[in-house]
């Protein structure tokens, strides 16, 4: 991930009152294995796809989801 992806996480958390510990728990994931994806010492984007993207001058953005509208 970049840091900006993480930056945008981990604000996102703060918003939400939301501790690494909470996070963890709401998907099942070790809080350390979190915590160092978050200090970028570990990342989830396979290496191969990250060539991909650099190549091709891309990068990953995150942004809230849209809310469906109601029916």
């Amino acid at each position: 991930m970049t840091d900006q992806v993480r930056e945008q996480v981990l604000e996102e958390m703060q918003r939400k009152g939301i501790n690494r510990q909470q996070l963890a728990e709401m998907i099942d994931m070790n809080p350390q294995y979190l915590w160092d994806m978050l200090a970028g010492k570990r990342s989830n984007i396979p290496q191969r796809w990250q060539d991909i993207l650099d190549a091709l001058g891309l990068e990953i953005v995150v942004q809230p989801k849209r809310q469906r509208e109601q029916e």
